[in-house]
């Protein structure tokens, strides 16, 4: 949601998958959907105006940092298809910032669920819906209600309530009329937690999952690579020591 990065590639996966929402009619929860409702996945990659290689250069260029929890999340989607995901966190420890143990701080992802049909109907042109709904031919007009559309950015993990994360955080380009926050480089600057008080940057364990990026699938353990994992102190003392 940031205006430092636009959209290079959009790519459609079909895939059998959990989700995280519903969007314009009652929020619905991960737990709610059923994995074979979920039909298509799209995998947005976003060319960033700057990345950063370390905790705490991240933690420098960012507006506030919390270690925080997932207490509540909608998903919406906005013309031509593109979802959101606006998200409540709950601050368990303030890193950088103003804000108290208890706060709440509002965070936008570019990422969410939607029905196919809230999808299609999104798009502003008859000739964009009728194009979008060939995709879907093989399902009746009433499937499209209840089937549905994943939207993610590359390496990310699709957020959960209940999924504790440290974000690095400016103001999204919303602030002005909804106040919410944007990871400063997408999933580069959320380390989320994969097990108690152990974190992994968010790129590195989305590009291990297979779709849909769900954090219950991943297991370090079974990855080839050396993935560095830290814990909430390591990660503090990384934004308090100098470059």
């Amino acid at each position: 949601m940031d205006k430092k990065k636009c959209l290079i590639i959009l790519m459609c996966y079909s895939v059998f998958v959990t989700g995280c929402g519903n969007t314009n009619k009652e929020n619905v929860y991960i737990s709610q959907i059923d994995k074979e409702d979920i039909v298509a996945t799209y995998s947005g990659i976003f060319d960033y105006a700057e990345t950063f290689s370390s905790i705490n250069s991240l933690a420098e260029n960012s507006e506030i940092v919390i270690y925080g929890e997932v207490s509540d999340l909608e998903c919406l989607v906005g013309e031509n298809g593109f979802c959101r995901t606006n998200m409540i966190v709950k601050v368990l420890q303030s890193l950088k910032g103003d804000y108290k143990v208890g706060d709440i701080v509002k965070v936008v992802k570019d990422q969410g669920i939607t029905t196919v049909n809230d999808y299609i109907e999104s798009f502003s042109s008859d000739e964009a819906k009728e194009l979008n709904r060939n995709d879907f031919s093989e399902y009746s007009d009433d499937d499209l209600d209840n089937l549905y559309i994943q939207q993610i950015e590359e390496s990310d993990v699709m957020s959960e309530i209940g999924q504790k994360s440290v974000y690095f955080l400016e103001k999204s380009s919303f602030y002005d009329t909804e106040q919410t926050f944007a990871r400063l480089t997408g999933p580069e600057a959320e380390y989320t937690e994969v097990s108690d008080n152990q974190f992994v940057q968010t790129q590195v364990v989305g590009s291990e999952l297979m779709q849909p990026y769900t954090l219950n699938t991943y297991d370090g353990e079974d990855n080839d690579s050396e993935v560095d994992i830290y814990t909430l102190d390591e990660i503090v003392l990384e934004i308090n020591t100098a470059n």
